[in-house]
Parts: C-alpha cells; structure tokens; sequence
C-alpha cells in the first residue's frame, strides 16, 4: 500500500465530515424507525426494498439487530426528502436507477431480489470504487447514521444510559467493561 493510500484510508477509519443534509436531519430529531407497512415519501417502492437490502448488507442482523429491524430504510427515504438539496436528490435518484439497471442486467434480478451472498458481492465490489459520492460511500453513511439514531441502535448496541448516575471522580476501571457515568459490578 502506498504512504498517500495509507493516509487516506486511516482519514476514513478516524472520521469524516457527514453531509450537510444527514447532519441536518440527525439534528432535527430524524431517526430511523421500523415500519412494516411504510410508504415511502421520496423513494419508488423498488428503490425503497434496494435501499433496504443494500443497508442490510452494511450492517447485518448478527447476534444484535440489522439495519433493516431499525428501519433504516424509512431514516434514508425521510432524510433525502425532508432534508436533501434538489440536486443531491437527484443525484441519488440517478444513482440508484444505475445501480438497479446494472444488478439487473447482471443478474436478471433486482438487487432486493438476489440471495445475500451474491448482495454482499456486490455491495463488496461497490466498496473498492473510489471518490468521495460513490453510491456506496453515501449509503455507508446513512446507514450508520440511522442505524445510530434508531432506538434498537441506541438500547441494543450502545452503552445506553438514559439518566446518568452521580459523578463519580476516582473510578477503578475493570478491563472489558464499557465506560460509562453508572455504578459497575466490581468497581469500587
């Protein structure tokens, strides 16, 4: 790997500006919720089911809950709609119909309709493309960023802690456990 690759692989992994609209939307108490008869508001219906099964891939169900059981999905739709420059929709839009035409002629299949291996190659080959408005990278970000808002994010994955406990100054800390403002098993 070369030195400059390097550099911008480790600016990636330590953080990145998020788009003004996902930012906006996070701020403005937009959160990804789980609906099972959701009708989307900006998406077309197989734009919305790609959606979904592309963050599925991202972050999947394992032994805590995938993007698709927080809703995810509805996060994306509602943030371009309410949130979205014209033009980023747009962009979206263009990117969305590219991507579904080419799995299509690929595969015979919409990208909602392929078994999850093949997804997960395709999202995978989508991964190495470079730049920094690949559908991937603006998927990546969404997201994480839904997943993260979502209650099932916040109370599953996170160290939720709704009401912190009383400040306590001189801690011990106990390896493996995660930290936070609240009283411990084996903390003194």
């Amino acid at each position: 790997m070369k030195r400059r690759d390097a550099i911008k692989n480790a600016t990636l992994l330590l953080g990145y500006t998020m788009a003004v609209g996902t930012s906006a939307a996070i701020m403005n108490g937009c959160k990804a919720e789980p609906k099972i008869d959701y009708t989307p508001e900006f998406l077309s219906i197989n734009q919305l089911k790609n959606v979904m099964h592309f963050a599925e891939r991202i972050l999947p169900q394992t032994d805590t809950p995938g993007a698709i059981a927080a809703g995810v999905h509805t996060f994306i739709d509602q943030t371009r709609s309410r949130f979205w420059e014209k033009e980023d929709q747009d962009k979206m839009i263009a990117g969305l119909n590219a991507f579904s035409e080419s799995v299509t002629k690929e595969n015979g299949k919409d990208f909602y309709q392929l078994d999850p291996a093949d997804q997960d190659k395709i999202v995978g080959t989508l991964a190495q493309e470079e730049g920094n408005e690949t559908l991937f990278r603006v998927m990546r970000e969404l997201t994480v960023s839904g997943f993260f808002t979502s209650e099932l994010g916040q109370t599953e994955v996170l160290n939720y802690n709704p009401v912190p406990g009383p400040y306590q100054g001189c801690v011990a800390y106990v390896a493996g456990t995660p930290m936070d403002t609240t009283m411990r098993e084996g903390w003194n």
